[in-house]
């Protein structure tokens, strides 16, 4: 029968198709799948969204906390950051930068957490 008609359409043996089916073949890929290679591009809405998230913020505060229970000395807290998120110790650029976010006393961790939290390396795998 015609679909332009108004009538269902049937299949060779008279069932009727099914229209889940053709709307099953236009659907993406689920994100378990796995694919040859992904885009490691962030766009600015997906960046704003995690700096601005009230979770990713108290999971900071959280975790700056756990650091500082860990060690009082700001340079072992940003050694210990970067073990925890990274298993890796920072270089010598990265430690500098991350120290002087940190402040003297290590009174802004939790804004260096954040930063590492949205950083490119803790946000894609390898």
């Amino acid at each position: 029968m015609s679909a332009f008609r108004g009538k269902p359409s049937t299949t060779t043996t008279g069932a009727p198709r099914l229209v889940a089916s053709s709307i099953a073949r236009r659907r993406r890929p689920a994100g378990a799948e796995t694919c040859a290679r992904r885009t490691t591009s962030t766009t600015a809405p997906q960046s704003l969204a995690l700096l601005n998230s009230e979770f990713v913020r108290l999971s900071a505060q959280h975790f700056a906390a756990r650091v500082t229970k860990d060690t009082a000395k700001p340079d072992e807290q940003v050694h210990r950051c970067y073990q925890l998120l990274f298993n890796r110790l920072p270089g010598p650029e990265e430690f500098a930068a991350a120290r002087a976010l940190a402040g003297p006393q290590g009174q802004h961790l939790p804004d260096l957490a954040l930063g590492l939290f949205n950083s490119n390396e803790l946000l894609y795998v390898d």
